[in-house]
């Protein structure tokens, strides 16, 4: 049997579709390990998939960071192509893709590197955004499952942790 890519989604041909998810290990709003991943599809072909981790964060912030990651994926790579983005994450659509260089809400530093780079002269395509549910969308599950694993990697965990030890040692 074929995987579901799509549930109801069109998929047409040309647009980048962006497939987006944060995880935590612990319960959304709290901080813990952490972990963002993206899947880029074009015309039914897997073009990137990447992945990364934070050891103290959150839920929302990587949310936040696997869309920023695709989009600057995007910008440099393929900057004229026109791309939608799912994400079932109420904090992304709500907060921010909506944000703006002055919000004053936290994550203060994502909001105003996503609306810079929504921004971005060099960003030319069209971006539509589409909030996905999370019921078996393959494309969101392969999404879903490389941001839970990169919340165990603990290479990216040990530099954070070094990152860390070497600001509190400045103080």
């Amino acid at each position: 049997m074929e995987p579901n890519l799509s549930n109801k989604h069109t998929h047409p041909t040309g647009i980048l579709l962006v497939h987006t998810d944060g995880s935590s290990r612990v319960h959304k709003n709290s901080y813990g390990r952490a972990g963002w991943a993206y899947v880029i599809t074009l015309n039914g072909n897997t073009v990137k998939e990447d992945s990364g981790s934070y050891p103290w964060t959150t839920a929302n912030r990587m949310e936040l960071l696997a869309v920023i990651n695709a989009i600057k994926y995007v910008r440099d790579n393929y900057s004229n192509a026109d791309m939608r983005v799912f994400s079932h994450s109420t904090y992304v659509f709500k907060k921010g893709i909506r944000s703006s260089v002055n919000d004053s809400f936290p994550p203060y530093d994502l909001h105003k590197q996503l609306y810079l780079l929504l921004n971005s002269p060099n960003l030319k395509g069209k971006i539509s955004w589409e909030n996905i549910s999370n019921d078996g969308c393959y494309l969101h599950d392969k999404a879903d499952k490389l941001a839970k694993q990169a919340s165990f990697k603990e290479k990216d965990i040990r530099l954070w942790s070094l990152i860390e030890n070497a600001l509190k040692d400045e103080n």
